[in-house]
């Protein structure tokens, strides 16, 4: 589910910078998370659509699968179904809960190494 290719070929070898990455995930991911789902029982579109865009880069980078947040910004462009960004929030909450544990081992290995 994750790649840190991303990560490692930023860092060139610098653990402490791939580590000080996956902190920043583990510490903005579920804020940006908290906020799209607050926007989505608000059903605020225009809040949602800046929620959804400030998280894509957090996605992108470990490799998560982006077309979660693209197929929200599509609803929110076209007819706006609540029913139907409800459930892709959902997903986006499960990737998010895998993905912060995923990053939370990676984390242990890292600080393990050094």
């Amino acid at each position: 589910m994750l790649d840190f290719t991303y990560y490692e070929t930023v860092a060139e070898g610098d653990k402490h910078f791939v580590v000080k990455m996956v902190k920043t995930f583990l510490e903005d991911v579920p804020v940006m998370v908290e906020a799209i789902n607050a926007n989505v029982r608000e059903q605020n579109l225009p809040a949602l659509g800046k929620a959804i865009h400030k998280l894509k880069p957090s996605w992108t980078m470990p490799g998560l699968d982006v077309s979660l947040l693209d197929n929200i910004q599509l609803e929110i462009k076209g007819n706006a179904d609540y029913a139907v960004i409800a459930l892709e929030v959902e997903k986006i909450n499960t990737t998010a809960q895998a993905a912060y544990k995923g990053m939370q081992r990676k984390l242990e290995t890292l600080t393990v190494e050094n």
